[in-house]
């Protein structure tokens, strides 16, 4: 747990000093430490309230340090969360005087995924998060569409109310520890429909491959040395870019990209898709969203890619039986071994 604080000459920032840290219980609650406060620096005011002990500790009074910041780590996967003191307050006007607690949702604890599908937003909405500054749901939200589309059965469709930074993240349900050492291109087609005048801004889209550290690549398009709002371009009709994922950080015209951090392109956890609007709410569209060439996983039956082998992979069975394209004989094998692999163990 760390806490976001000013300093002088620097601003607000969150540093590496780390607050508390510890194990959650079975039920995967954390119990947050209180910081004891002493009265005489801090009396109480005139109308009798007084600052108790609490995770926050001695809070200043424009709420500068009134944020914590949660690095969650579980079964080799690792994510973020943030607590507000707001919520606390609202939890105790809401009568949770002695306790309260605060639930997060994170993208820990499923199977792990050692590459990407081919493609990413092919009937999978149940896989991504989304999230816009300023929004929740049920306003903010992906879905699959089958009306909507340029490749496959479906693209994936992006809805919120909210403004400033926004993103979509791939994968929620699974932890992945992609090698795209060996993957050359980034393909993503976008579809965006955005009431405001203005449409987009801050060089949307930015997209992040990141590492379970949170550091990241990041690639942005660039117009004559100048970043550029490209996802403009995509109001009202479908644009599709191949992105190098090697680029070059000083791209004059293309796809520029820059560090943050240390990342290992041989170990990814997450794709996140940033778009910011000027004003609030916009809806898009992204589809054949993929590497290419695609990393491959080594797995038996694993027909779409998603690193473990259920109905999805049953439904290509399926589709490739009846088409003549696979052997009678293996319906049996897939049978005894449906639901137990994954691509953990590929032996």
């Amino acid at each position: 747990m760390y806490q976001y604080c000013e300093r002088p000459g620097q601003g607000k920032v969150i540093t590496d000093q780390i607050k508390a840290q510890g194990l959650t219980d079975i039920n995967g609650e954390f119990y947050l430490p209180n910081v004891t406060i002493d009265s005489e620096k801090v009396p109480p005011i005139y109308t009798g309230d007084e600052l108790h002990a609490n995770p926050f500790g001695y809070l200043a009074v424009v709420g500068t340090n009134s944020v914590l910041h949660f690095r969650v780590e579980y079964d080799g996967g690792t994510d973020y969360c943030w607590l507000d003191v707001t919520e606390t307050n609202v939890a105790y006007f809401n009568g949770q005087t002695d306790e309260a607690v605060f639930v997060r949702q994170l993208g820990l604890g499923g199977l792990a995924q050692y590459c990407p599908p081919q493609e990413m937003t092919e009937m999978n909405a149940e896989d991504w998060a989304a999230w816009a500054e300023g929004s929740s749901a049920p306003n903010t939200y992906v879905e699959n569409d089958t009306s909507r589309k340029l490749s496959g059965s479906a693209s994936l469709k992006f809805v919120t109310d909210g403004g400033f930074d926004t993103y979509i993240r791939y994968p929620r349900t699974f932890v992945a520890h992609w090698d795209l050492s060996d993957s050359d291109t980034l393909n993503i087609s976008f579809y965006a429909e955005n009431p405001s005048p203005y449409g987009f801004q801050n060089h949307s889209p930015w997209i992040r491959l990141k590492d379970a550290d949170n550091n990241y690549f990041e690639y942005q398009y660039y117009r004559n040395a100048s970043p550029w709002t490209i996802l403009n371009e995509a109001r009202d009709n479908w644009q599709s870019y191949s992105i190098p994922l090697d680029a070059s950080e000083y791209e004059e015209n293309g796809w520029r990209r820059t560090v943050s951090g240390t990342p290992d392109m041989s170990h990814i956890q997450y794709i996140e898709i940033h778009a910011d609007t000027w004003g609030n709410g916009f809806i898009l569209w992204i589809d054949g969203l993929g590497f290419d060439p695609s990393p491959l996983c080594s797995c038996r039956y694993n027909y779409d890619g998603d690193a473990d082998v259920d109905g999805k992979d049953l439904s290509f069975f399926i589709d490739a039986l009846e088409s003549s394209q696979a052997d009678i004989s293996e319906l049996e094998d897939f049978s005894m071994d449906f639901g137990k692999i994954n691509c953990q163990n590929p032996e």
